[in-house]
């Protein structure tokens, strides 16, 4: 619980720079995937997910404006959007509701 807590007050550090997008995707596509992973009997009828890496998709281009918005998106699109929205941070923007109540439960 503390190494969680440690790794959410890690990201809020990081809000408005660009490893902001890096740290958020590797905590939730990476490392929260792993943990997953690591519960044995939780994919006994199942199969686990897969960890997805930053450094594995940095290299794809993308053109989020270009996305079918109407479409089913492949990985690499979402990947993408996801990039588009957060690597660029706009400083005039507060850090999203959805982190600061995360960060003070």
């Amino acid at each position: 619980m503390r190494r969680e807590a440690d790794a959410l007050k890690e990201i809020k550090g990081a809000f408005g720079t660009e490893a902001f997008a890096e740290k958020v995707f590797e905590k939730v596509f990476n490392e929260d995937i792993r943990r997953l992973v690591g519960m044995k009997d939780m994919w006994k009828s199942r199969k686990a997910p897969v960890p997805l890496s930053w450094g594995d998709w940095d290299a794809e281009g993308g053109t989020p404006a270009a996305v079918d918005d109407q479409g089913i998106w492949e990985l690499r699109e979402n990947i993408a959007v996801f990039k588009d929205r957060y690597q660029t941070p706009d400083p005039t923007v507060d850090f999203p509701r959805v982190f600061r109540w995360e960060l003070t439960r």
